[in-house]
Formats: C-alpha cells, sequence, structure tokens
C-alpha cells in the first residue's frame, strides 16, 4: 500500500480522484439479449442512503436515481464471475465513483445468479459484447471523453475483460492444457462453456477501451498465446495469493489455480502488463465484505467469506484500489 503521503499528492495532482457524491440507478437494454445494467457515477446532488446491504454482505450508500453531476466523467464498466451479479463489485464501483467515474456493471444472462440454465451458460461469447452495449448506452446518454474507457472484471469477468482487450480463446489452447494439467475450472468448462458455441472463438476486442484489470482470472488457459503476445492495451492483472479451502457440503463453484494468473501474465507483453499478488485474498476476497453472521447463515457457501488466516477483507479490497487508482489515471490520461 502507497505511504499516506504520497496517496495525498495523487489526491492533489489528479483531479479525478476529487471525492464526488455518489448516484446510483438501475436500467435495462432491450432484446434480443435484454440486459440488466446497474450504474454508479457522480450525482449532482441528493440524499444518500445505504443500498445492496444484506444479511450476507455489506452494502454501499448512494443517491437513488440521482442526476449525473455535470461531465465529462471517464467509464469503467464492470464485468461478474461466473455464476455472480452487479452486486460482486459495488464496493469497487462505489468507490471509483467517488472519483469521478461513470461505472456501470451489467448481469450477463446465462451466467448470473439465478440464470445459469443451458444454453445460457454456454453463451460465454456473449459476455463481451454485453460490455460493448454498454458501452453503447453510456456513451449514448453521458459525455466520456474519447480514450477514457476501461473494463475491470473478477474471475470469468476477467476473461471478459481480456477478451474486450483483444485476447482470444482458442479450443484447443485449453483442451491441450487441461489434458496437461487438469485444475478445478477444467471440468466446469467442459461442460459448460460451450466448446461448440460458434462465436465463442471471434474476435471481441472493442478499440474504444483504452485499459483492462482482471481481478483474480479464469479460464485464461484457454487464450491463444499469440492473441496475448499482441494484446496493446494496459492491462493490470490483481492475483489471489491464497487457495479457498473448500468446506463440508460446499457446492461453490471452481475457482483458479494459483498458477493461472502468473502464467497468463508471462505470455502477455511485459512493458504494458502489471501483475500485483496479494498473500491474504483468496478468489473470493474480491466479493463485498461479510457480516460477522454470514457464515452461520451460509453453511457449506460460507467459502465466498473465505479470506486466508488473519487476513482483512477491507484492508484488501483498500489494496485494490490503491492499485487500481493511479493504473487508471495513467492508462486513461
Amino acid at each position: 500500500m502507497r505511504p499516506l503521503f504520497a496517496l495525498l499528492v495523487c489526491l492533489i495532482a489528479n483531479p479525478v480522484l476529487a471525492a464526488e457524491v455518489i448516484g446510483f440507478k438501475e436500467i435495462s437494454l432491450p432484446a434480443p439479449r435484454p440486459l440488466h445494467v446497474a450504474m454508479w457515477y457522480p450525482a449532482a446532488g441528493g440524499t444518500a442512503r445505504l443500498i445492496a446491504d444484506t444479511r450476507v454482505f455489506n452494502g454501499f450508500t448512494a443517491v437513488p436515481g440521482a442526476g449525473l453531476a455535470d461531465g465529462p466523467h471517464p467509464l469503467v464498466v464492470l464485468s461478474h464471475g461466473y455464476g455472480g451479479n452487479w452486486t460482486n463489485q459495488d464496493w469497487l464501483a462505489a468507490a471509483l465513483a467517488g472519483q469521478g467515474y461513470i461505472v456501470a456493471a451489467p448481469n450477463h444472462p446465462g451466467t448470473t445468479t439465478g440464470d445459469m440454465a443451458t444454453p445460457g451458460v454456454s453463451m460465454l461469447g456473449e459476455r463481451p459484447r454485453d460490455v460493448s452495449r454498454v458501452i453503447d448506452a453510456v456513451l449514448a446518454t453521458a459525455s466520456v471523453p474519447a480514450g477514457r474507457i476501461a473494463v475491470i472484471g473478477h474471475s470469468l469477468g476477467g476473461w471478459t475483460s481480456l477478451e474486450i482487450a483483444g485476447a482470444r480463446f482458442d479450443r484447443a489452447t485449453l483442451q491441450a492444457a487441461c489434458t496437461a494439467a487438469p485444475s478445478r475450472t477444467c471440468g466446469e468448462v467442459g461442460a459448460h462453456a460451450g466448446m461448440s458455441e460458434p462465436m465463442l472463438e471471434d474476435a471481441h476486442g472493442d478499440p474504444r477501451v483504452r485499459a483492462a484489470v482482471a481481478l483474480d482470472p479464469g479460464v485464461t488457459r484457454g487464450f491463444a498465446s499469440a492473441s496475448l503476445a499482441r494484446v496493446q492495451v494496459p492491462l493490470l492483472v490483481i492475483a489471489a495469493g491464497s487457495p479457498v479451502i473448500d468446506l463440508p457440503g460446499s457446492t461453490a463453484l471452481p475457482v483458479p489455480d494459483l498458477r493461472e494468473a502468473p502464467d497468463l501474465v508471462a505470455q502477455l507483453p511485459a512493458a504494458t502488463t502489471r501483475l500485483l499478488t496479494l498473500p491474504g485474498a483468496t478468489h473470493y476476497s474480491f466479493l463485498p465484505v461479510c457480516k460477522p453472521s454470514a457464515a452461520a447463515l451460509l453453511g457449506g457457501e460460507a467459502v465466498i467469506c473465505q479470506d486466508a488466516p488473519s487476513a482483512d477483507r477491507a484492508a484488501l479490497q483498500r489494496q485494490v484500489l490503491d492499485a487500481v487508482t493511479p493504473f487508471l489515471a495513467a492508462a486513461l490520461q
């Protein structure tokens, strides 16, 4: 974590970091692939209240339905993980909106909470297209400077952010990797990730996106090495440094192994890629802070509240924000 003095200097020098009143709203994008999208943004004013606070996760404070403060504002699109939803990184979204960003997070149909039935889960190639549609929608209603758009994703959302940055999925590469070194994600991908999906291997890069952040990304062993070497977008990969320990009765989704992020970064251009590993973080440390009673409520699913022993999730997330903030400021200047 940066020293306090250095952080204060950065706050003074970079106006995008100035504190803002946060607004929040949810919108819908139409068929043929309807999208539910949550948005955080600098608000023109209003009375804030607690939002998305549950018996398991802490929520965030924002002004519901507030008007957008006069712009322009940079844009960040958030992509959730497999089986997740827009609340998964609401802590990060709220913090970035407080720095002046518009943040938009779609629920990806087929891989989102409550919508995991086939054939939807096989349509992974639609995920980066969802991100591009969200960018289209925000640009139609808000002032976003050219070159100031980024994508951040967790887990399968990290895969999505890399696709948007120019990486390309290759079935043969994944199958060879899984044969050579089976991992927790291989079986899940083979069963549900649509090896026959026509658009899965298509190019999904969006030239409007100028920076990407991948939070403990998964399924990255399926990227063609040649495509990774050609990625020109600045990338920040933040990896979990501690394994997830299965709990009795757990049916939690497979998570990346600890080698996946470093192996990915080794194939990306060194000049534009940074890897940060958080020793106290597990794959689920990127979800909101759990309440003290959450583990008892969740039973076997309490794995989603699992961090490394003695680690503090709020402190880990401050480290994430301390890395993401200067990275986006430099990449989107």
